[in-house]
């Protein structure tokens, strides 16, 4: 509750009463209706962490995200969903020049099943895993 939240869609099919809810229950949740690949620079390079769950799942847009990711100065840690879901985003997790290791203590499957990943742009950014 301490941390600024904000989450990026691009249409807003939450149902309102879960918005109601996590707004009422969460004041520091930010729902953002837009393309994650729309948010401003400057707040990617000031953020600490930064989870990706695209769809569909392709390598594309990962990509453009993780270009804009990079172009911002951003040092902090991404956090991404079904890395080896597929080829496409098998491809594209291989593809990342970034120090980057697969999964968590607890086996790093997302809900789904499929592999989360890590990619640390700084040193002190492998101490948020840790």
């Amino acid at each position: 509750k301490q941390n600024i939240v904000h989450s990026y869609d691009i249409t807003d099919h939450k149902l309102p009463f879960v918005k109601s809810y996590l707004n009422h229950r969460y004041p520091n949740i930010i729902f953002n209706i837009k393309s994650c690949l729309d948010i401003p620079s400057e707040e990617l390079k000031n953020a600490s962490l930064i989870y990706l769950d695209l769809a569909p799942h392709d390598g594309i847009k990962e990509e453009q995200m993780i270009s804009n990711i990079r172009q911002s100065g951003f040092e902090g840690l991404l956090m991404c969903d079904d890395v080896s879901i597929n080829k496409e985003m098998y491809d594209w997790w291989n593809s990342i020049e970034e120090e980057k290791e697969h999964g968590i203590d607890d086996g790093g499957k997302s809900a789904l099943g499929d592999r989360i990943g890590f990619v640390f742009f700084s040193e002190e950014s492998k101490n948020l895993l840790r």
